[in-house]
C-alpha cells in the first residue's frame, strides 16, 4: 500500500505542515512569525512573543510510547516497592525470632548447667544415703579386761557389754565386786593427708 505525503513518516513534511498550518495561522488571526531556528530535527519559532517547538511526527509517537514505558515502569516500580516492604517485614520479623531464639538458648543453657549441678549433689546426697543405710542402727559390742582394785592393787576380770544406736554408744561392766556404764559417741573423723 501507498504511503500518502502526510503519513509517510517524513519528518520535512510535518515541518513543512507545520509552517503552512502556522503561517496560514498567522495571516488568518494576524499573529506575528518573529524568528525561526533549525536545531537538528527541530524548529523553534517566536510567535507573538512566546517560543513554540516543532517536532517531528516521529518524535512524538516515540514520546508517546516512551511515556506508555514510563507508565509501565512505574507500575513495576510500586510492585517492587511492596515485595520490598514485606521482605523487609519479614526480615524483621526474623530478626525478632533470631533475637528471641537466641536469649530461648541462653537460658536452655543456664537450666542445664543447673540441671547438671543438681544431678551433683544429688548423687553426692545418694552416696552419702548409701554410706548411712550400711550402717546398722543398733549394734552390740562386748569386750573382756581388768581393772586394778584401789585397796589391793589387784587385777579382777571385767566383762564389757555395750549396744550401739548409730553414733550414740551404751556400755555397761561387770566384775566380781564392781559394776558400771558409760556413756559415749561416735564421731567421724575426716581428713586427708594429700
Amino acid at each position: 500500500m501507498r504511503k500518502g505525503i502526510f503519513n509517510s513518516g517524513n519528518p520535512i513534511w510535518a515541518v513543512v505542515i507545520f509552517f503552512v498550518s502556522v503561517l496560514s495561522a498567522n495571516w488568518c488571526y494576524g499573529q506575528e512569525v518573529t524568528d525561526v531556528q533549525a536545531k537538528g530535527n527541530n524548529y523553534q519559532m517566536m510567535i507573538d512573543g512566546e517560543m513554540y517547538l516543532a517536532i517531528p511526527l516521529e518524535k512524538v509517537r516515540q514520546i508517546d510510547v516512551d511515556k506508555e514505558k514510563l507508565e509501565a515502569a512505574k507500575k513495576e516500580l510500586a510492585v517492587l516497592k511492596k515485595e520490598l516492604r514485606a521482605k523487609d517485614e519479614l526480615i524483621d520479623s526474623y530478626e525478632t525470632a533470631n533475637k528471641t531464639y537466641v536469649k530461648n538458648f541462653k537460658i536452655k543453657n543456664d537450666i542445664i548447667e543447673q540441671t547438671h549441678k543438681l544431678y551433683e549433689g544429688y548423687k553426692d546426697l545418694a552416696k552419702n544415703y548409701k554410706k548411712l543405710r550400711g550402717e546398722p542402727f543398733f549394734r552390740f559390742s562386748g569386750g573382756v579386761g581388768a581393772i586394778r582394785e584401789s585397796d589391793t592393787r589387784d587385777l579382777v576380770p571385767v566383762v564389757l557389754l555395750g549396744i550401739s544406736m548409730k553414733r550414740l554408744n551404751i556400755w555397761g561392766y561387770l566384775s566380781t565386786n564392781q559394776t558400771g556404764f558409760i556413756v559415749g559417741a561416735n564421731l567421724p573423723l575426716r581428713f586427708s593427708l594429700f
